[in-house]
Formats: C-alpha cells, sequence, structure tokens
C-alpha cells in the first residue's frame, strides 16, 4: 500500500508500509514522534534518512557504521524513565 507523505528535504513523496518504523517510546528527545519512514534517496548512497510521518520538519541523516567501522557493535540497553 502506498502512502503520501510530505518531507522537507524530498518534497511530496509516495512510501511504502514497509518503509515504516514505530518507535514506542519514540527517540530521544524527540518521545512525542513515534512513527518514522526509512527513505533511501539513492541505492548507492550511504545515507538514508529517517523521515517522522507526523512532522514534517523532522528527519535524520543516517547510516551503517560499520561502512565506516567495520568491527562496530552496537550496544542497546534499554532506559525507563517513570
Amino acid at each position: 500500500m502506498a502512502i503520501e507523505l510530505v518531507t522537507k528535504p524530498f518534497g511530496k513523496i509516495q512510501i511504502s508500509d514497509k518503509q515504516l518504523i514505530y518507535f514506542r517510546d519514540g527517540l530521544l528527545g524527540f518521545e512525542m514522534q513515534k512513527q518514522y519512514a526509512l527513505i533511501e534517496d539513492s541505492p548507492d548512497n550511504p545515507f538514508k534518512w529517517l523521515q517522522s510521518t507526523e512532522n514534517t520538519d523532522l528527519a535524520f541523516v543516517i547510516m551503517q557504521p560499520q561502512l565506516f567501522s567495520p568491527k562496530y557493535i552496537p550496544s542497546i540497553i534499554r532506559i525507563r524513565m517513570t
């Protein structure tokens, strides 16, 4: 299913529901924004966009850290604030 999304870097684009990522607690500092779309500008570009579906002005440039540091292993911790 195609979804129309308005973005600051690309304007209006069509994305598939497979591109959607939901963060139950939001991202640190952006807890109110919970749904994002992973947008690829070009398949050979190492950078991608994590675009909020709820806020047109909110997008993060992301990439795989292993491209610069092949031995990188993420350490994932969960912090619960009450």
